[in-house]
């Protein structure tokens, strides 16, 4: 096979995939179900055409295991040179699943049922969806019905988050102009469950781009650079809350926003991984050490390496914090 016949399927994938998300569709990543013994036919029935029908859907994206086998082609290819950097960004936003889907087909006694579960990445709430077989020949029946089910559970939990995002909305004001705004410096060591720190932090370079964009004097910790150089001293050094704060108060800063940040590996489907992550901060007085402020947010993500997953998961936790925490903060500093 030469390059050319290679590229072709794999750039066509990524278009049309692209095009969907763009469209505004919902990504589900969907493992064939799985099912022994005298069940294996109606399991391949059932569950090809489930995904033939989600597949034609005009509110989902499916990433199947044959299309994500492509969509990592294309990421090799990318890697090599041989795709540009642009279509490798594209592949990367269809990649990241919303939803996971995986069941199979069980037996008990003289019923037979396909049962498959629904996870939001994100929450890890799971819904069921299911279809009986009352006979052999009820499979594609069966398969059509799920597909349908799953697509309903989809658009439920897509109705359930969006008027829950309305909520938080309401809740995030705009911080007015004429107030003041304290000098700040963020210190948010974090830590994936298999990796005791992590060097190139996410949650605090989303709080900082949050505090630039409100106009805040954000003071550089240099926490970053120190961990690279001596990761375990360092970290050990910021562990210690009132360490921190006297670096802070030594380096001129008014507020300091301390904190931890935790991730760790949820579900995962196939090559997909879906990570959970919990972002904790306080706003602490340098002048005194008094704690002004403290809140916690929880943020979910998937992507096809699990590190990447969780960088993005608690980039969305610290996004969601930094929604009220700022405006909260700028509220004490002018007294109102």
């Amino acid at each position: 096979m030469n390059l050319k016949s290679l590229l072709l399927p794999a750039a066509l994938f990524l278009l049309l995939s692209f095009s969907s998300v763009a469209a505004g569709k919902t990504v589900v990543a969907v493992n064939p179900l799985q099912a022994s013994g005298d069940l294996v036919k109606e399991r391949e029935i059932v569950s090809d055409v489930m995904q033939a029908e989600l597949s034609v859907s005009e509110n989902i994206t499916l990433v199947d295991r044959e299309n994500l086998h492509k969509a990592l082609l294309e990421l090799q290819l990318a890697e090599q040179g041989m795709i540009s950097p642009e279509s490798a960004k594209k592949l990367g936003q269809i990649v990241g699943a919303k939803y996971f889907c995986s069941g199979s087909i069980q037996q008990s006694g003289d019923k037979t049922m396909a049962v498959v579960k629904i996870i939001d990445v994100e929450t890890t709430v799971t819904k069921l969806a299911y279809a009986p077989l009352k006979s052999k020949d009820d499979a594609i029946e069966a398969g059509k019905s799920l597909a349908a089910n799953i697509e309903k559970l989809i658009a439920s939990f897509n109705k359930e988050k969006s008027e829950s995002s309305k909520t938080d909305e309401e809740k995030v004001k705009a911080i007015p102009a004429d107030w003041k705004r304290p000098s700040v410096m963020v210190i948010i060591p974090e830590m994936h469950i298999t990796q005791r720190v992590i060097i190139d932090p996410a949650a605090e370079t989303e709080l900082v781009n949050r505090l630039l964009a409100e106009k805040f004097k954000v003071m550089n910790s240099e926490y970053v650079t120190m961990m690279r150089n001596d990761p375990s001293n360092t970290y050990s050094f910021f562990s210690d809350k009132k360490t921190a704060t006297d670096f802070a108060a030594k380096k001129g800063v008014d507020i300091l926003i301390y904190g931890e940040a935790i991730s760790e590996l949820g579900a995962r489907l196939g090559e997909f991984k879906g990570c959970r992550a919990r972002v904790e901060i306080k706003a602490i007085s340098t002048k005194d050490g008094e704690i002004l402020l403290s809140e916690s947010a929880y943020g979910g993500a998937t992507d096809l390496a699990e590190s990447m997953a969780g960088k993005k998961a608690l980039q969305k936790a610290a996004n969601r914090l930094a929604d009220t925490f700022l405006y909260k903060l700028a509220e004490k500093w002018n007294g109102k």
